[in-house]
């Protein structure tokens, strides 16, 4: 039931139409620059992710023994994107715990079935694709660090909102 809430409220989220498209975005106005994710497996991830979505790292940034993957979509270092975090210390963590405060990332793509193919290909695990009743489709998967994705293909219709 849990899982059924969840779903329904990002496809509800995602269906709002936004108020204002990139580029018009007013001046000083706030914007994300990405999520932060611990890892254990640093080349697991970066792997993960360029195969799955074309994440590319942009650049990293070294902080003593802890280095940050810049995951970028684009060349377009303003867009927002996904960090990784890898700490080399001595004594690192076999596994990260993940507590109950993180939920999921979720993505949006063009092409469920591009991304299907790629997963499938590189036999990366993932549950069947849902299919939403606004026409949405819906797939969820894990990271090799255990951090939930949803993965979203917008559908053709849209909901009605209730006024």
């Amino acid at each position: 039931m849990k899982s059924a809430i969840q779903l329904f409220a990002s496809v509800a989220v995602l269906c709002m139409p936004a108020t204002a498209s990139a580029g018009e975005a007013a001046a000083g106005s706030t914007r994300l620059v990405g999520t932060v994710l611990n890892s254990v497996a640093v080349d697991k991830q970066l792997a993960f992710y360029e195969t799955a979505f074309g994440l590319k790292v942009g650049m990293t940034l070294d902080h003593g023994t802890r280095r940050e993957y810049m995951l970028r979509f684009s060349q377009d270092a303003t867009e927002a994107g996904l960090i990784i975090v890898h700490d080399s210390a001595a004594d690192p963590k076999a596994r990260l715990s993940h507590g109950d405060a993180f939920a999921r990332i979720i993505l949006r793509v063009d092409d469920m079935e591009a991304l299907l193919t790629r997963l499938d290909g590189a036999g990366i695990a993932h549950q069947p694709v849902q299919e939403a009743a606004t026409g949405h489709r819906i797939l969820l998967l894990d990271d090799p660090e255990g951090y939930s994705l949803e993965v979203i293909q917008s559908g053709s219709s849209k909901p009605a909102f209730a006024k």
